[in-house]
């Protein structure tokens, strides 16, 4: 089982200026940053202490993990940033996927479809919201790369 979402507790978070004039290394590790919450196999992987989630840049964690778990090859590790938190591994086996973290080193296993099918659905809430609070955003010269059609 995967579990995997945000929730915006910060209006603010959406009030910038020209978006689409902004750097892609600005978006993807500045903006947008909300709790992120990610429970796989029943082990919460962005917990910081008696926290339940990270605060991440959504761009910079969704679309990327995503773009990951789609490069998936058996026995071949695929990782990603967690901004100031470490990394989040992707394995393939047996038709399963660990996902893990640096902080939580032994993760938990779920079937390659079902991750899938939750980051896919993580993403495009990522891309409806931010379309829907900063429609300019869209306009971005990356929005395809981060939000393939």
């Amino acid at each position: 089982m995967i579990d995997l979402r945000f929730k915006v507790v910060d209006d603010t978070v959406f009030d910038v200026e020209a978006p689409e004039n902004e750097s892609p290394g600005t978006v993807e590790y500045g903006l947008f940053e909300c709790p992120v919450y990610c429970l796989v196999g029943g082990v919460n992987l962005l917990g910081i202490r008696t926290e339940v989630t990270t605060s991440l840049p959504l761009i910079g964690f969704g679309p990327r993990a995503l773009q990951r778990l789609r490069l998936l090859q058996p026995g071949v590790t695929e990782q990603i940033t967690i901004e100031d938190s470490g990394w989040m591994y992707f394995r393939e086996h047996d038709g399963l996927v660990r996902i893990s973290t640096s902080r939580f080193t032994s993760g938990g296993d779920v079937p390659v479809r079902e991750a899938l099918a939750a980051f896919e659905r993580f993403v495009e809430e990522i891309k409806a919201l931010i379309s829907a609070r900063v429609p300019r955003m869209t306009r971005h010269p990356q929005w395809g790369y981060w939000f393939p059609d």
